[in-house]
């Protein structure tokens, strides 16, 4: 019934175009990105403070810091940006930096959806994770690992870490995909070089664990130290 409630709002959703819509990544560790990103939060420009914040939240920025996520993406949630909803949902949803609240989290997404999709649907890569990680999780939606692997490629394929963090884990597990330890690999590569500290944590795991044959514990260590130095020791399990 959820899953045919989304499917209707998505034939019929009036694409509302939202101001900076972004079809690529905005990469915070190039100085002239960060420096363009935090002249628009200056300006109150509710789709930065949510691009911003997810700096905070990934770590790109230097050390992970949920404190500085959680105001930003409050910020643009109360200034009625859905990618500011969908953020501030996915802290309650997980309880990363607040108190774990499925119900507020639940409610932020539903508020969220028409216009996650309709920025998805202009190629927005920020969005384009966020309908990955709805169907993931079962978030509002109906868990749909297809329609997810779909989603995260579609910003994966762009240079979005996030998206390419998790499409790895999809292949590991053989969610929605067939596994395949090399696809897993190769997406985790992608991310944890653009200094995604959850995506090196997967990489350091993938290499401890020999995964695929690929066994290497000083890249293993390797991997587990850059991730901890932004400030993330691992929550993941792919056993």
């Amino acid at each position: 019934m959820k899953k045919h409630l989304f499917n209707t709002i998505l034939c019929s959703l009036c694409l509302t175009l939202f101001s900076s819509c972004a079809s690529h990544y905005w990469d915070l560790r190039q100085e002239s990105s960060l420096s363009e990103i935090l002249t628009k939060v200056n300006n109150w420009d509710p789709y930065f403070q949510a691009v911003l914040g997810w700096g905070y939240y990934e770590g790109v920025l230097g050390k992970i810091d949920l404190e500085k996520a959680y105001l930003l993406f409050k910020a643009s949630s109360e200034a009625g940006h859905p990618l500011g909803d969908f953020f501030l949902a996915n802290l309650y949803w997980t309880g990363k930096g607040v108190v774990i609240d499925r119900k507020k989290a639940y409610g932020l997404v539903l508020r969220s959806m028409n216009g996650i999709q309709a920025l998805a649907t202009q190629g927005d890569l920020y969005a384009c994770f966020a309908v990955g990680k709805m169907f993931q999780f079962g978030m509002v939606v109906p868990v749909d690992y297809i329609s997810s692997k779909e989603w995260y490629l579609k910003a994966a394929e762009k240079g979005f870490p996030a998206a390419q963090t998790n499409l790895g884990y999809l292949y590991v597990k053989g969610l929605g995909v067939e596994m395949d330890y090399t696809l897993a690999r190769y997406w985790f590569e992608k991310a944890a070089f653009q200094g995604h500290a959850i995506g090196q944590f997967n990489l350091g795991y993938f290499f401890q664990k020999g995964m695929g044959g690929y066994e290497n514990m000083a890249e293993a260590a390797k991997w587990f130290e850059k991730a901890d130095a932004q400030g993330y020791s691992g929550d993941i399990n792919f056993d």
